[in-house]
């Protein structure tokens, strides 16, 4: 008799365990199941949200790159909600616009660069000439020249504007992340502040190692670059900025009102401007669709020994009443040019060339010996594919060069 109470209680507490497990079970499942129901529907919201933000972002890119912005643009979005923003900047002659839609507290940033685009037409001309007569011809010219026509307008405003920025930069250093007050010799990484900005009351050299950070360096005196690698970086100098040795520069920006050398075996990417003169010589490379801008008076780009140059060159001088143009954009014999020349003055043309002359007048040697019109290099026309114009030529004829989100897509929550 107790053995079967004793066997009749341990089923029932079985049966209670068992059911307790159950009930724990099911209740875990259930709550497992909410729990990955609501994140299902938080991620599908969010992604939503996300891609409402992405659809945004992408309306004000296309707004914006039929009215480009000149500078930074918020608005309400009327018919979805949220907000969009816009902005711009010049980087390398191309300009850059980033477009961010914001919904429901998510965030998608996408960037895209624009150029210039040629007409069909302009594929097949050598030269643009405002010149009334046609230059005499003692090279090889693949191509038509157009004769008093007159040259594309440049953006003088675009360009004032940038090196307005960089004049800011160099008279304010307490805008920079760190001020030094000698000269700089950064011929390791661990020499270099790991700052975004520093100033130098000084001269500024690298040497040798590899320089990525911080973004802007900026100097009162001049700044040397001997067989160092630079990326990404933005140089300003009051006095020279010379590249020199076997040095490579990848998507640098330069600002130098004294003048800017690129000499011995160095290899340059990206945008120089200056208000004196940029010399690019001795078997010094400049690719990678670099932009190259001089302005002022008696500016002069000049490419001599065997030099190479793949982008576009502007020279530009704003003209007075009863004055003429003395600027000059100097193609040197043994040099080849790929790309977009363009000169508010004159073209002294000895070397090669691929693409495209926007020119006053030319300055060579003519047949009676005497200095004139004359162009005495190669010029083959049509300006390659590949090669997206600078935008500082004013035209709303532009070009996506480049397309894609400026960072990971972000969540402001």
């Amino acid at each position: 008799m107790n053995e079967e109470k004793e066997r009749s209680y341990s089923n029932k507490g079985f049966s209670l365990i068992l059911v307790v497990v159950i009930m724990f079970v099911l209740s875990s499942t259930m709550t497992v199941f909410l729990y990955t129901n609501m994140g299902h529907r938080n991620r599908l919201s969010r992604r939503l949200n996300r891609m409402q933000a992405f659809y945004m972002a992408s309306s004000e890119m296309l707004r914006a790159t039929r009215n480009l912005p000149h500078s930074v643009s918020v608005r309400k979005d009327s018919l979805f909600g949220g907000c969009v923003k816009s902005e711009f900047e010049i980087t390398r002659g191309f300009i850059r616009v980033v477009s961010t839609g914001i919904f429901n507290q998510e965030k998608v940033s996408i960037q895209a660069e624009y150029g210039m685009q040629l007409d069909e037409s302009e594929k097949d001309i050598a030269a643009i000439l405002l010149t009334k007569n046609k230059p005499e011809i003692r090279g090889f010219v693949d191509g038509d020249i157009k004769t008093g026509h007159p040259l594309p307008v440049i953006n003088l405003s675009i360009i004032k504007n940038e090196i307005g920025s960089f004049y800011t930069a160099l008279q304010s250093p307490y805008q920079a992340d760190t001020e030094l007050f000698s000269p700089q010799l950064f011929s390791d990484r661990s020499d270099f502040p790991p700052n975004e900005k520093i100033f130098v009351n000084d001269a500024v050299f690298f040497k040798e190692d590899t320089f990525n950070f911080p973004a802007t360096v900026i100097s009162t005196s001049d700044i040397i670059v001997e067989s160092g690698y630079l990326s990404g970086l933005t140089l300003i100098a009051q006095g020279e900025v010379r590249i020199q040795g076997d040095s490579h520069l990848n998507n640098v920006s330069i600002f130098s009102p004294a003048g800017v050398v690129l000499s011995g075996y160095s290899n340059f990417s990206g945008e120089i401007i200056s208000e004196r003169e940029i010399r690019v010589g001795e078997y010094a490379i400049i690719g990678g669709s670099s932009v190259l801008v001089a302005r002022g008076e008696n500016n002069k780009i000049r490419f001599t020994e065997s030099s190479s140059f793949s982008g576009t060159a502007i020279s530009i001088e704003e003209i007075k009443i009863g004055s003429s143009h003395t600027n000059l954009i100097d193609i040197g014999e043994n040099v080849r040019c790929y790309g977009l020349i363009y000169s508010s003055g004159r073209v002294a043309m000895k070397g090669k060339l691929k693409g495209l002359i926007y020119a006053f007048s030319f300055y060579g040697r003519k047949s009676n010996g005497k200095f004139g019109n004359a162009i005495e290099g190669n010029i083959v026309s049509g300006v390659p594919n590949n090669l997206v114009i600078s935008a500082f030529l004013d035209t709303e004829r532009i070009k996506r060069k480049s397309w894609g989100f400026t960072r990971t897509r972000d969540s402001l929550l």
